[in-house]
């Protein structure tokens, strides 16, 4: 992302472009830039200081607050919400096709687990009540598989992981509750019981 903005930065100066030293690049832009959106015909009516200002402000973007990207996480969350509505802004403005949708989602790399858990606390919450269980089943099915003595058993290994990994799941959305049902962790447990009778009385019948 640093290589993205600072590059063009660097060909907006080295391409000694006197539109861009005189700060007037912008003026003509939204007639002329790539399919330019109905919206950039009305930025385009906008006065000479604003076109002077985004262009100054580009480069200023390109070529030094781009450098925040390596400083502390508070000045990286801030930064990303600069450049969000930057890349907003070009968007709405011209069509560059996909280019501003990937720096765009680059930008979200610089956002932390700390800051995303604010919006995702339900989510994060479950998968570090979630990620035990996973551990519990996946080496309890590794037992299974060097214990198994016969080909059919191995094969169907994975059929014990994932019934206790449902009942696992099961086991977390319902906060530990025991209810019954086709839908319930009982109701899993039971159902993987008798997967299991099956495969010991006819392993055949589980991999079909």
């Amino acid at each position: 992302m640093f290589r993205i903005y600072f590059e063009s930065g660097i060909a907006k100066i080295l391409g000694h472009d006197p539109e861009w030293r005189n700060f007037t690049a912008m003026d003509q832009y939204y007639q002329n830039g790539p399919l330019p959106t109905w919206i950039a015909w009305y930025v385009h009516q906008l006065p000479h200081w604003f076109h002077a200002a985004t262009a100054f402000l580009t480069l200023a973007l390109e070529l030094v607050l781009i450098f925040a990207i390596f400083l502390p996480r508070r000045s990286r969350i801030v930064f990303f919400f600069v450049l969000t509505a930057w890349q907003t802004g070009i968007i709405l403005t011209s069509n560059y096709a996909f280019l501003n949708y990937i720096v765009l989602v680059l930008g979200f790399l610089l956002l932390d687990d700390q800051f995303l858990d604010r919006f995702f606390a339900a989510t994060s919450a479950a998968c570090r009540a979630f990620a035990p269980h996973v551990g519990d089943c996946r080496r309890r099915n590794a037992k299974l598989a060097e214990s198994a003595s016969s080909v059919g058993a191995s094969d169907f290994s994975d059929v014990d992981f994932l019934c206790d990994l449902g009942a696992a799941h099961l086991h977390v959305v319902s906060g530990g509750a025991s209810a019954h049902g086709p839908g319930s962790r009982a109701g899993t447990v039971s159902l993987c019981q008798r997967i299991r009778a099956l495969r010991r009385h006819d392993p055949g019948a589980v991999r079909n």
